[in-house]
C-alpha cells in the first residue's frame, strides 16, 4: 500500500471515529443501551451528545424517553417541551408528550398537544388517532368516531386504526365489533403486540379462556420481556384451574418488574400446594 493509500485511509478511519464520537453516534449508543435497558448508559451517552451540541433537538427528545423508561415522568415532559423548538423533532415530541399526558390522566394537555399535531399537519394520522383516545377515555364517543373516520380516510389499511376502533367499540359495550376491529387489526400486522394484547384482553373480559391464553401465549413469543403480559396470563391460568402455571406467570411478571399483588400470590401458592397434594397437575 503507498504511503498516499495509507494516509487516505487514516483520515477515513479518524472521520468514521468522529462520527462515532460525534453527538449523532453518542445518540445512536443512548438509543441501543435505552433498547437493553440500561438507563445509566442511555443517559451518558445523551450527556455527551448535549455537551458536544448545546440545545440539540434529538437528544432532548431522548433524553425525555429515558426518564420517562424509569417513571420520571415529570422530567420527561420537560424535555417533550424543550424538544418542541427543533422543527425536525416537533411532531415526535408532540406526540409522545400528548401519550404521556393522556397516561397521567391530563386530558384537556393531551388534546392540546394532539391538537397542535394535527394543526402543523392536517394529514397526520398520530393526532387523530392520539386526540380520539382521549375522548374514548372521556366517553365522548361522537367526536371520538369522527377522529377515526378522518385517519381512516387518511390511511384506510393501518393496523392502529382498526385497534383504536376496536377500542371504540368494546368502551361502548359492543363486544362482537370490537372483536372483528382486533382481528382485522391482527390480520393487518401480525407483528403489532399492542393488536394482539388488545384481542387476547377482550377474550378474558369474555370468558374465552384458550382463546386468551393463545393470544397472549403468540405475545410472549415476540416479545417475552412484558410483564404486564405475563400477569393477565395468570388470571386466564387460574380462571381455567391452572394454579401452577398461574403461579409461574406471577413470578415471571415480578422477575420483568410488574408489580404484583402479594395476595392474589398467596391464594396461588395455597391452591398449588393442595392440587399437588391431591395428585393434580
Amino acid at each position: 500500500m503507498t504511503a498516499g493509500c495509507v494516509c487516505l485511509l487514516g483520515i477515513f478511519l479518524a472521520g468514521c471515529g468522529n462520527r462515532e464520537n460525534g453527538p449523532d453516534g453518542q445518540l445512536r449508543q443512548a438509543q441501543h443501551d435505552l433498547q437493553a435497558r440500561d438507563y445509566q448508559q442511555a443517559m451518558a451517552h445523551v450527556t455527551k451528545a448535549l455537551n458536544l451540541r448545546p440545545g440539540y433537538g434529538p437528544a432532548y427528545l431522548l433524553r425525555a424517553q429515558v426518564h420517562e423508561a424509569q417513571g420520571l415522568l415529570a422530567m420527561a415532559l420537560d424535555d417533550y417541551t424543550r424538544a418542541l423548538d427543533s422543527p425536525e423533532e416537533r411532531g415526535e415530541a408532540l406526540r409522545r408528550s400528548g401519550d404521556l399526558f393522556r397516561r397521567l390522566g391530563r386530558y384537556a394537555q393531551a388534546i392540546s398537544s394532539y391538537e397542535q399535531l394535527i394543526h402543523d399537519d392536517p394529514q397526520e394520522v398520530e393526532g387523530y388517532l392520539g386526540r380520539a383516545g382521549v375522548l374514548i377515555k372521556q366517553k365522548r364517543y361522537e367526536p371520538a368516531r369522527e377522529d377515526l373516520r378522518h385517519a381512516e380516510r387518511i390511511r384506510p389499511d393501518d393496523s392502529r386504526i382498526a385497534a383504536a376502533l376496536g377500542q371504540f367499540f368494546e368502551a361502548q359495550g359492543e363486544f362482537p365489533r370490537a372483536l372483528l376491529e382486533y382481528e382485522r387489526a391482527v390480520a393487518l400486522d401480525k407483528q403489532s403486540v399492542d393488536a394482539r394484547i388488545l384481542l387476547g384482553t377482550l377474550h378474558a373480559r369474555e370468558n374465552r379462556i384458550e382463546e386468551g391464553l393463545a393470544a397472549y401465549g403468540t405475545v410472549l413469543q415476540m416479545d417475552p420481556g412484558r410483564g404486564d403480559v405475563y400477569y393477565k396470563r395468570s388470571f386466564l391460568h387460574l380462571a381455567a384451574g391452572n394454579y401452577g402455571q398461574a403461579l409461574d406467570d406471577t413470578v415471571r411478571a415480578r422477575f420483568l418488574g410488574e408489580e404484583v399483588d402479594a395476595a392474589y400470590v398467596s391464594r396461588l401458592k395455597q391452591q398449588a400446594q393442595e392440587r399437588a397434594a391431591e395428585g393434580g397437575p
